[in-house]
């Protein structure tokens, strides 16, 4: 972050552009910041540089090769900036992917009973896909 590449999560970044910093070898280092060109260091975006404005933070990143369309929460509870790890961890959705028997449709996992009769639905408004008796 003290002298930053060109690109970021293979994404050719401009002068004001923001990012998330979220993997840093010190954690403590994570955060939004604001890219002030090749070589030059990055700084904290203003709004969210103090524990009152990081505290609940959450941002969706709409661009990168590997966070595109994900949507990262900041966890921690007053962390000090620049002191405390700072952890953003997947809040969105689409960061998950069904298998087997599970699908994720939109915010909606659902299980298909039907291909495991070892398993049994305990909601009585939902017939679909429980075993026969």
């Amino acid at each position: 972050l003290s002298s930053m590449p060109a690109s970021v999560d293979g994404l050719t970044l401009t002068s004001g552009d923001r990012f998330l910093a979220k993997d840093q070898t010190l954690s403590a280092e994570n955060g939004i910041y604001v890219f002030n060109g090749t070589g030059a260091a990055a700084t904290r975006a203003t709004d969210a540089n103090t524990t009152a404005k990081l505290q609940g933070a959450a941002v969706f990143v709409d661009q990168g090769a590997t966070s595109h369309d994900f949507q990262f929460a900041q966890t921690g509870d007053n962390v000090v900036v620049g002191t405390d790890p700072i952890v953003w961890v997947i809040t969105s959705a689409n960061a998950f992917t069904g298998h087997d028997m599970i699908s994720l449709v939109g915010g909606q996992i659902s299980v298909d009973l039907a291909t495991n009769a070892g398993l049994i639905s305990t909601n009585p408004g939902s017939a679909a896909g429980q075993p026969s008796a």
